[in-house]
């Protein structure tokens, strides 16, 4: 009875290995592939460094027809790499700030809710990082601080009416809210009216 053959000689390599350490490929006699996994890794990845926009393209038209698998991947890829996943966002940030730019102001649109929680949140486990922030944006743009401070003031929020009675929004009874908002506008309409006359 003849011994059953367990190794082959790589094609490339050249070395005698165990037929666990090649791809299996039906159509060969062997069913296995004549290249080792090493080798034909190499191969793969010299052929992918050749051949970039090919592998952009494969790899999009894979997304486009495996689109929950895609994400399913890529999830648990972003879970597994935290730090790397950081470092790649951080770089193209630094790289596309136009366009980094342009994705935060459409999201925290989308999402105004959930970015200004998350905005709360910095401010308050950064808050020397914040104040600095915040001083130096106002140091470098006095006229658009001006122009906000007056949005704010003309438009009579709940907040600007409870800080002019000088008790915290959430202790002000909304009735004293809207007597004080009254108060202010007839007293605004008066010195229209005087400075007119």
């Amino acid at each position: 009875m003849t011994d059953q053959v367990t190794t082959r000689v790589c094609s490339k390599c050249k070395v005698d290995k165990t037929f666990d350490s090649f791809g299996k490929d039906a159509s060969k006699k062997q069913g296995i592939r004549s290249q080792c996994n090493i080798c034909n890794k190499e191969a793969a990845n010299a052929w992918r460094e050749a051949n970039p926009e090919k592998v952009k393209a494969a790899t999009k038209a894979w997304y486009e027809a495996n689109p929950e698998k895609a994400k399913a991947r890529s999830k648990a890829w972003r879970e597994a790499n935290p730090e790397r996943v950081k470092a790649a966002t951080k770089a193209w940030r630094k790289a596309n700030p136009e366009k980094a730019k342009a994705r935060s102001k459409a999201w925290r649109k989308a999402n105004p809710e959930k970015a200004k929680a998350m905005s709360k949140a910095w401010r308050e486990a950064n808050p020397e990082k914040a104040k600095a922030m915040s001083k130096a944006w106002r140091e470098a743009n006095p006229e658009r601080l001006k122009a906000i401070r007056k949005a704010y003031v003309n438009r009579l929020t709940d907040a600007y009416v409870a800080g002019l009675l000088a008790i915290n929004r959430d202790q002000c009874p909304q009735e004293l809210i809207e007597l004080k908002r009254i108060n202010v506008l007839i007293t605004r309409e008066i010195r229209k009216q005087q400075c007119q006359n």
